[in-house]
């Protein structure tokens, strides 16, 4: 599966919020050169969102969908 190599920490400050696949792949495309480092699988995913969900900074209505996808039934093409 997808690790990190570092201890890695994730901080969450009122800057979580919904973008558009499409506005990151323009992105990507763009001055900031983001870089795919890896897919995580569903499983990974979730375990990863079980982490952030732990954040007293996530609004309501973020907390409320991250918390639905990570409850979701894994899809049928993994």
């Amino acid at each position: 599966g997808y690790f990190f190599e570092k201890d890695t920490f994730i901080f969450f400050l009122q800057n979580v919020r919904k973008e558009a696949i499409e506005k990151l792949e323009k992105l990507s495309r763009g001055p900031f050169d983001l870089v795919s480092l890896g897919l995580l699988t569903t499983e990974e995913l979730k375990r990863l969102l079980k982490c952030v969900l732990k954040s007293k900074y996530l609004t309501t209505a973020v907390k409320a969908e991250l918390t639905g996808f990570k409850d979701s039934p894994p899809r049928s093409d993994e």
